[in-house]
């Protein structure tokens, strides 16, 4: 309570005025006068405040930001590990397949077959599948390449000398020197059953249309040496001579 500095009244210290006389109470005039102005003083230190309250802001957002992109990072690469590993897993179990039904093939001599199978899928290029690339390669020099020259074009060659061009006998001989090479290594590819296979048949080819003799192809095969690059080439030639002689008989 405080006492009306007019009347004399008495009322209450937070009333503007004299409820009786409408003097002013100086004492809460006072008051608000200052309250106002230490409210001034607030906003004007709120606003000094304002720019490093901004700039502490602005690092935690920062933070956060660089945070939420390690964060983002990490799980992408975590899916990303785990998307490897499905389609790793996935091309696996598709490849372990695949071999499966090549090594069928392979056991049932079917290796026309396991050309057919890798032309469709000649992505197929692995360690494992390297004895099936052999079978290909051999199939090749063997049927796909080879031309057996006859008729008129056969007399043509014999009558012209023309030795170096027997090709057939060319392919069937670097079909001779792939299988000497897998002999050599001791058919690391577990190749030897289409090794012994192919060998006979080139045998068989070279005495049915030159009659040479498998001690004579043996012959001219006990020269090959993988290590020289023209030596293959110089077998080519010895084995198309060895064979153009018989047809001159």
């Amino acid at each position: 309570m405080i006492v009306c500095n007019n009347c004399g009244a008495s009322y209450e210290d937070d009333e503007p005025r004299c409820p009786y006389c409408g003097g002013d109470n100086f004492g809460r005039s006072v008051q608000m006068h200052e309250d106002a102005v230490n409210e001034l003083k607030r906003e004007k230190r709120q606003w000094e405040e304002k720019p490093q309250r901004m700039a502490k802001t602005g690092m935690s957002l920062t933070a956060k930001i660089l945070i939420v992109v390690i964060v983002a990072g990490l799980l992408l690469s975590a899916a990303a590990f785990i998307g490897i590993r499905i389609h790793a897993a996935a091309s696996g179990s598709r490849e372990q397949a695949m071999q499966e039904k090549l090594e069928k093939m392979y056991q049932q001599q079917d290796y026309s077959g396991i050309c057919t199978y890798l032309e469709k899928h000649n992505e197929l290029y692995d360690q494992a599948f390297r004895k099936y690339r052999l079978v290909e390669k051999l199939e090749d020099y063997t049927a796909n390449y080879v031309i057996t020259p006859d008729g008129q074009y056969l007399e043509q060659l014999i009558r012209e000398g023309r030795a170096e061009e027997l090709d057939d006998v060319k392919y069937i001989t670097d079909a001779l020197c792939i299988c000497q090479e897998s002999e050599d290594a001791d058919y690391k590819y577990e190749e030897q059953e289409a090794v012994t296979y192919y060998r006979e048949y080139c045998y068989t080819y070279l005495e049915e249309h030159y009659a040479l003799t498998k001690e004579e192809i043996r012959e001219v095969m006990t020269g090959y040496d993988p290590a020289d690059e023209a030596n293959q080439s110089n077998l080519e030639r010895m084995m198309q001579e060895r064979a153009f002689s018989h047809l001159t008989e």
